[in-house]
């Protein structure tokens, strides 16, 4: 279906494949569901060289810094990590803000679901800390310890709950519920747009063995993105299993299973 072929009025635009009058906003027919754009209409192109763009700057940075280690290997280097990935991210939000802003806080605060994720979350997290850190002792002889990284930073851990709690909350939920969702929402369908966003958030983290339970975390967060139409619940799921992962860690835990 080529976008230009699509007959639209100052009210909405008739679906090629069934005819149906649409609102001039929705991106899909209300009768059959095919997409208004596809991947051959401009849109389409532009939505998907929009996410590949982001993606592959974020994995490319992701490796330079695993290699090169700007600043060190100790906070400074988590916290030029954290920065580049943050700019990489502000900048697609900042082409699209016009749009996004939309989906950044709910008009109104759920708060069953709120309190849902707040007490649920955290109980997910230390099943999914203590069962990783088994798997790397039982399997790997050896348990990577993250918050290391930040032995020589003024505030040990302080920082590494920002920078292993809040900074990955905050701006991976822009880019992979925020930017990835919206232009993904351009050309699939809705479960399709949580699949997809969750398969290149999942990849984007280049470990197999976690694949196992972040990528069904990231379909969580995906359809709470879906669900309620804005990144701020996922935000605070993200937030808060990772807010739990860092204190499990640092008060050792994290070690039930093998202890």
């Amino acid at each position: 279906m080529d976008e230009s072929r699509i007959e639209e009025t100052p009210q909405g635009w008739d679906c090629q494949h069934c005819s149906q009058s649409n609102a001039l906003g929705a991106k899909f027919c209300t009768r059959c569901g095919k997409p208004r754009f596809t991947f051959s209409s401009e849109f389409g192109k532009k939505s998907v060289y929009s996410v590949l763009a982001l993606y592959f700057l974020l994995l490319i940075a992701i490796l330079i810094i695993y290699l090169a280690e700007p600043g060190g290997s100790g906070w400074m280097g988590q916290f030029y990590g954290s920065l580049i990935l943050a700019i990489i991210t502000l900048v697609f939000v900042g082409i699209d803000f016009a749009d996004f802003k939309k989906y950044i806080f709910p008009q109104r605060i759920k708060g069953k679901l709120l309190l849902g994720i707040i007490f649920l979350t955290p109980v997910f997290s230390f099943l999914v800390s203590n069962s990783v850190t088994w798997v790397n002792i039982r399997l790997f002889d050896q348990n990577p310890v993250f918050n290391d990284s930040f032995f020589d930073a003024p505030h040990p851990l302080l920082f590494a709950i920002l920078f292993n709690a809040f900074f990955p909350a905050f701006f991976e939920e822009l880019a992979f519920r925020g930017v990835v969702f919206s232009r993904g929402r351009g050309v699939f369908s809705l479960k399709q747009t949580i699949v997809v966003s969750s398969v290149l958030f999942t990849f984007l983290h280049l470990s197999l063995l976690s694949f196992v339970w972040i990528f069904p975390f990231s379909l969580a967060l995906g359809w709470l993105r879906a669900r309620y139409r804005t990144v701020f619940y996922s935000m605070i799921m993200h937030l808060l299993h990772n807010f739990t992962a860092v204190i499990l860690e640092h008060r050792g835990w994290d070690l039930f299973l093998v202890s």
